[in-house]
């Protein structure tokens, strides 16, 4: 499936923290854990978070990061404390897709289980 995955030039790379102009702001946040230099990225004007695979929604729940498919998951968990410093108000997962709800509520919960070692 990955033996010959599709290739793209790199005209900018992205740092931690980092703000893009666009959509009236739209934060690079650093997420490591899923892969070294996995990012999500927080929307400030819609309090829109972008979690890639560092979150999942799998039947309407918020989840963790897939042990099966995370590379580093202490740094994924770390990850997730990041995302406790945004006023999140929606979540769009690569897989899963959009989460409302209470989502530092969620995040925290998700950090209890893994902490629990529960998935």
């Amino acid at each position: 499936m990955y033996k010959n995955p599709p290739k793209v030039d790199v005209d900018l790379v992205l740092k931690g923290s980092q703000m893009l102009p666009y959509c009236e702001g739209i934060e690079a946040v650093f997420t490591p854990g899923h892969t070294p230099e996995h990012v999500s990225f927080y929307l400030r004007k819609s309090k829109t978070l972008v979690a890639g695979d560092a979150l999942v929604l799998a039947n309407g729940r918020l989840m963790g990061p897939v042990k099966q498919t995370t590379l580093n998951m202490d740094q994924a968990v770390q990850s997730l404390e990041k995302f406790l410093h945004y006023d999140i108000e929606h979540i769009i997962c690569y897989h899963g897709g959009y989460f409302q709800g209470c989502p530092k509520e969620a995040i925290l919960r998700i950090k209890e289980h893994i902490a629990q070692g529960e998935s």
